[in-house]
């Protein structure tokens, strides 16, 4: 690979880590809440424990709230941080193609 893009890369390499890591946690939430709706519908039917209900639902809207938590972070990192890789691999590959004499 280039060495300006794997420099311009490594400059970025966290923000790409927690962007994988926040997808995956948001990936799980997402699994955990569809399980717990499962759930939530069988406590309605089967079960005849309201405390279940109850408990079921604040936990589906705690998920909900870490889920937007996580969504604004992966959503935060995704805009600023790759448009900002974007342009500055652009400005140091215009950089390195006006650098040298490229007429001869």
């Amino acid at each position: 690979m280039n060495p300006i893009i794997i420099r311009t890369l490594k400059k970025h390499g966290v923000a790409f880590t927690l962007l994988v890591i926040f997808t995956i946690i948001s990936t799980a939430l997402i699994t955990g809440n569809t399980y717990l709706e499962g759930r939530l519908l069988d406590s309605l039917v089967y079960s005849h424990r309201p405390t279940l209900f109850i408990t079921f639902f604040v936990l589906m809207l705690g998920i909900g709230i870490l889920r937007l938590f996580f969504s604004f972070f992966t959503s935060h990192i995704q805009i600023l941080t790759k448009q900002e890789t974007v342009l500055e691999l652009n400005r140091k590959i215009f950089f390195e193609l006006f650098k040298k004499d490229t007429l001869t």
